[in-house]
């Protein structure tokens, strides 16, 4: 498995957890989270995260990232159709 793929499945079960919290407050207050709420926590979660690892990995050892791919693909995996999403 690349770091890659360890990275997605990672800020995969990242955003699952932080969605799953967030219904459950929501829930217990009966203010249901919109489709349009979740995918905005989801991308903002991915976001943060790569912000974070970025902070703390030395800039000449990674190679670049597409953030942008890396959102995209996560929030597949977690709300959307996974790798099926991208050919939709």
């Amino acid at each position: 498995m690349t770091s890659e793929s360890q990275m997605i499945r990672s800020l995969t079960e990242l955003v699952a957890d932080v969605l799953a919290d967030q219904r459950l407050r929501l829930d217990a207050n009966d203010t249901p989270l919109s489709p349009e709420q979740e995918i905005e926590t989801a991308k903002n979660t991915v976001r943060a995260e790569l912000t974070r690892l970025a902070a703390k990995r030395p800039l000449d050892t990674w190679p670049p990232i597409d953030e942008e791919a890396v959102v995209r693909e996560v929030v597949a995996q977690v709300l959307g159709l996974g790798r099926l999403e991208a050919l939709l």
